[in-house]
């Protein structure tokens, strides 16, 4: 019976290794297209805090100006949070040696 092995010890072969190397740098491409393209849409939606909120008040009438703002903010930073950590992640293994 084989010998239990740990994930570290693999031994992959040299069109394995290739593959594997490929798909880092694909890794590595959309991570950082997606850091440019998250840091668009903050500012975007930074910028547009004010025309989202009175939009949402229309369609929402309890919404006021004031509290539409803070919720929009606070919904913007923990999605933007959220998608940097997945995008963190992504980046952070298509580095890993």
């Amino acid at each position: 019976m084989e010998e239990n092995q740990s994930f570290l010890e693999l031994q992959v072969d040299q069109t394995a290794s290739k593959n594997l190397s490929e798909v880092a740098r694909w890794a590595r491409f959309l991570s950082i297209t997606g850091f440019v393209c998250m840091s668009l849409m903050v500012i975007f939606f930074v910028s547009m805090q004010s025309r989202l909120a009175a939009a949402m008040s229309q369609i929402v009438p309890g919404f006021s100006d004031l509290n539409g703002i803070g919720v929009l903010l606070a919904i913007i930073i923990i999605a933007a949070a959220v998608g940097c950590l997945l995008l963190y992640f992504l980046f952070r293994g298509s580095t890993l040696n």
